[in-house]
């Protein structure tokens, strides 16, 4: 089996919630203690007659709320909220690069 390398493109951004400040590292530099302490900071548009659907689903896991964007992410939420393995769940989020 050929070994699966890590594209150099794919990057990770996210707010420390102790300093506010968004860090953006290379995929590989991505290290769980910073991930977790990363504070949500996605927002999302919701207006009548849109093809998607958004809200916000209260998690036990981490006794807030988190945003989605589609029943798909509704439905990991939900997953991930009844897996006693999960610490913590933080909201994905889509960066526009210009």
């Amino acid at each position: 089996m050929p070994n699966a390398t890590e594209p150099n493109s794919t990057v990770v951004c996210f707010r420390c919630s102790t300093e506010g400040t968004e860090d953006v590292r290379p995929w590989s530099r991505a290290d769980v203690e910073s991930l977790g302490l990363a504070s949500p900071w996605r927002t999302f548009r919701w207006y009548k007659g849109q093809k998607h659907y958004s809200g916000t689903y209260w998690s036990a896991t981490d006794r807030g709320h988190v945003i989605y964007e589609s029943r798909l992410e509704l439905a990991r939420l939900l997953f991930a909220d009844f897996d006693v393995s999960v610490r913590h769940i933080v909201a994905q989020h889509h960066r526009r690069w210009s």
